[in-house]
């Protein structure tokens, strides 16, 4: 099962990916949190960064769930999916690697996600 893991990360981690499953909620969590700012100060609340945060962390989660869907339609159109069954993998074992996939690219995601948010609000004070 780890063979299946380690194919599906190899496969999942070009550039382009990345920079989705990454770069864009990193992107909405800088702009978003400081283009807001100045609306949620008029209103005397707290900062939008911070209430924007566990939003992007959900989103984070959300687009790591793609990520196996897209991977089990991916392997299912290109005809990957019955070659792999041919090999010594059952279907639970396919399955259990695309979910171990996705959580494993949401929790690094949440953890990059997590970082950036850190560094912000830390900046913020």
């Amino acid at each position: 099962m780890l063979r299946l893991i380690y194919r599906n990360v190899l496969v999942n981690t070009d550039p382009g990916s990345l920079v989705i499953l990454v770069g864009l909620p990193a992107l909405y969590l800088i702009f978003f949190g400081f283009g807001f700012q100045s609306l949620s100060a008029a209103g005397g609340g707290s900062s939008y960064l911070a209430f924007l945060t566990p939003g992007i962390l959900s989103f984070q989660a959300v687009m790591a769930g793609t990520v196996g869907g897209s991977i089990l339609w991916a392997d299912r159109r290109w005809g990957m999916f019955a070659q792999l069954l041919s090999g010594p993998f059952t279907r639970l074992q396919y399955l259990l690697g695309i979910i171990l996939t996705s959580l494993l690219f949401g929790l690094g995601g949440g953890a990059v996600m997590l970082g950036v948010a850190w560094i912000l609000l830390g900046s913020g004070r």
